[in-house]
């Protein structure tokens, strides 16, 4: 398992970005944009923002790839859970 706490900075609010599996470095600047964009949206209101990648390496599975995001808007959470054949489609169904 790897698990990378990366704590990102968008300009208003703190993220960390965890990844279990074969997740590339291009893979995860796709999803940190991705959220940016969505925290963009939001404006002000966010207090965190959490955003998990995992790719199984079981090739029997039909959507490896999967994409998790939580984010607390004044104490209520949203929360997205997305699966698809690959990581940069599980991040666009996502958002």
């Amino acid at each position: 398992m790897t698990s990378e706490g990366l704590p990102v900075r968008d300009g208003r609010v703190r993220f960390v970005v965890t990844t279990k599996g074969p997740v590339s470095g291009g893979e995860v600047e796709h999803a940190v944009k991705r959220l940016e964009s969505v925290l963009d949206k939001i404006g002000g209101q966010v207090l965190m923002a959490r955003l998990h990648l995992e790719l199984k390496t079981n090739p029997a599975r039909e959507r490896p790839a999967v994409a998790k995001a939580t984010i607390d808007v004044q104490g209520d959470l949203i929360r997205a859970h997305t699966a698809a054949e690959t990581m940069r489609q599980a991040v666009d169904l996502a958002r």
